[in-house]
């Protein structure tokens, strides 16, 4: 398979080989070059295999490594139904690289098709035009079926935007944890975060901010920033606890900023009565 040309007239060019077997069809695609990537090839690679037996019935199995998403999703979008799914993906407009696929699809006539995907994508860009949403660089692994999922976050970093609830664009570090979620029947959706912890980008040591900047700051939260009642004891509070934090760093290296959070728990237990016995 030297080239081929899609219905809109972006050419496709890759290595490949397609083999016929009694019940099934193979097709390996390597240099790939897809419609997005301006021409130039790159060492991902893809293979599908299409199987029909009188045991399991057809079914699609894919594997694909170094690949860009945008033109995956495109054809996610264009083989899938209407509804949720395809609306979603089509609001996002997904941008990243996939790093490894795994996935099986299996047909079931008029019933919602059997799928498993595992997944591990890198750079990926979300956009929500309408609500004015959007993160860019977030890179996680994702394994997912009919009923349910998990994605793990290993030392993420990316930039969330929401234009209603953040002043500005929140430059995240570190991601670390995992959220699932599963789907019994027709009962609710039911997710879970484990261990989830972020850590934002910013000054990461000396002194508390002052209370003139805390009151800069609270003006511009969206939910709070009209109530100048609120913001003034809120950031006269926040000033008290920048205070306790100097006195417990002393002459720590780095000042209050640098505290970790088990020198935090550790001073809380030190500062609690002493259980009688």
């Amino acid at each position: 398979v030297e080239r081929s040309r899609s219905d809109q007239g972006h050419v496709l060019e890759a290595r490949g080989q397609l083999q016929k077997r009694d019940d099934s069809w193979h097709l390996a695609l390597a240099d790939i070059a897809l419609p997005g990537e301006a021409g130039a090839k790159s060492d991902g690679r893809l293979s599908a295999v299409w199987r029909v037996s009188a045991e399991h019935g057809p079914r699609l199995a894919l594997r694909a490594a170094a690949l860009p998403v945008e033109p995956l999703v495109a054809l996610v979008t264009r083989m899938t139904a209407p509804g949720p799914i395809r609306e979603q993906l089509l609001r996002a407009q997904p941008r990243g690289r996939l790093a490894r696929l795994d996935a099986l699809w299996l047909p079931r006539g008029e019933a919602p098709p059997r799928f498993y995907v595992a997944a591990k994508l890198a750079g990926l860009a979300l956009r929500d035009a309408e609500q004015t949403r959007a993160v860019d660089g977030l890179s996680f692994e994702m394994k997912a079926n009919g009923g349910g999922g998990h994605v793990a976050f290993d030392d993420a970093a990316f930039t969330l935007t929401d234009a209603q609830r953040l002043p500005k664009p929140l430059e995240v570090e570190r991601l670390f944890g995992a959220l699932s979620w599963r789907q019994v029947g027709n009962k609710p959706l039911h997710a879970e975060a484990h261990g989830l912890r972020a850590r934002a980008a910013g000054r990461r040591a000396g002194p508390p901010p002052e209370l003139a900047a805390i009151q800069t700051w609270a003006r511009q939260q969206p939910s709070i920033g009209d109530d100048e009642t609120f913001v003034s004891a809120f950031s006269i509070q926040l000033e008290v606890a920048g205070q306790q934090l100097s006195q417990l760093a002393g002459d720590r290296p780095g000042g209050a900023l640098a505290l970790e959070l088990s020198e935090l728990i550790n001073a809380a237990q030190r500062q609690s009565p002493t259980p009688q016995s």
